[in-house]
């Protein structure tokens, strides 16, 4: 004989609901899924006009790869050090006024320094154009989990601002998260990680659950604690909104099976 237990209303929901938005001002120049879409994590939602950016990064590119200026500096800088060579071995053999030795090893330190100077140029012009990408990719508006598109927000053309960022709506049904108002003196007898049945409406039979959260306030008016439980929803075959009933034991019969 299954032994009686006391039954709590409460309604499956999305695991997580997001508003996913975009992090740049802009006009959207595609959307690239629609409702009911299956999107993984990190897929490409929708793009915001990236015209300008890309030009800008063409010209980066261009410019970090332009090594005219080095090459020419590298060519002075050998020049120099050459010349410097032989001066010094002609200077060894008194052949060279240590005047023109020294005006030399001037004209290598300048050339090094040129060198230099144009080596921290295309660093910067890197970095320049390493910023540029990471402006492009945060003008894609990525999915951050598994999930269904429910909900187009914008559509190609519209603008998104700061007070209006959210582009699409995405939610993950597998596990489900079902939300119960317990009794509070009931509620100080489940713990997070404990394993509780669960009814839901149109599964048969109960389920196990996983109790994610216990709410460490109470609800005075109401006398009852918020309770959260992971309901697994295999091949989302279960929509959210669903009534569900969570199945905790009688006191009594709590009771007796304690004692034994």
């Amino acid at each position: 004989v299954t032994p009686a237990a006391e039954e709590i209303e409460g309604f499956a929901e999305p695991y997580r609901d997001i508003d996913v938005a975009a992090t740049e001002m802009g006009s959207i120049a595609c959307v690239d899924v629609k409702e009911g879409d299956r999107v993984r994590a990190g897929q490409v939602l929708a793009r915001l006009d990236e015209s300008v950016l890309q030009a800008s990064l063409e010209i980066a590119a261009a410019e970090m790869a332009a090594h005219g200026r080095l090459d020419s500096a590298l060519a002075e800088l050998r020049v120099q050090a050459d010349l410097l060579q032989k001066l010094e071995g002609l200077r060894e053999r008194n052949f060279a006024n240590p005047q023109e030795v020294q005006r030399t090893l001037s004209e290598k330190e300048i050339a090094q320094a040129r060198v230099q100077s144009v080596r921290e140029d295309l660093a910067v012009k890197a970095l320049e154009h390493k910023r540029l990408q990471t402006q492009l990719e945060r003008r894609r508006i990525c999915s951050p989990i598994d999930g269904i598109v429910t909900r187009i927000c914008k559509d190609p053309g519209e603008f998104v601002s700061p007070s209006d960022p959210v582009v699409v709506k995405v939610v993950q049904l597998d596990p489900l998260l079902v939300v119960f108002s317990v009794p509070t003196g009931r509620a100080r007898q489940i713990s997070a990680s404990q394993t509780v049945r669960v009814q839901i409406e149109t599964a048969d039979p109960p389920c196990d659950g996983v109790v994610e959260f216990v709410s460490p306030t109470g609800d005075p008016q109401s006398g009852t604690t918020r309770v959260r439980v992971r309901v697994p929803n295999d091949q989302e075959r279960l929509p959210s909104g669903m009534s569900c009933r969570l199945l905790l034991p009688t006191e009594s019969n709590s009771v007796a099976a304690a004692a034994r």
